[in-house]
């Protein structure tokens, strides 16, 4: 999974703001990262950007979990630790 870049292109494809669980501050948390705000997840739009599309993200929550590179490294450290004590 790759990084979004934060350009205005990218950024003018976002849907944050149409999602069930959008936290009413900023949007674009795939490129910028999670909102300071509390997310009450009542549902992800992630998966209908043309951002999640185009760069093969595979999660969501975005706004929660942090931007889309950052969350790709935390699992895979997650997983590596996990493997290194013999229960991946």
């Amino acid at each position: 999974m790759a990084k979004v870049p934060n350009t205005p292109e990218n950024m003018s494809r976002c849907i944050c703001r149409g999602c069930p669980s959008f936290p009413s501050d900023g949007g674009f948390y795939c490129a910028k990262g999670k909102s300071a705000s509390t997310v009450n997840r009542r549902g992800c739009v992630c998966g209908d950007c043309a951002n999640f599309k185009d760069f093969d993200l595979e999660d969501g929550y975005y706004c929660a979990a942090g931007a889309a590179g950052d969350v790709d490294a935390t699992i895979a450290a997650l997983e590596a630790e996990l493997e290194a004590r013999g229960s991946g």
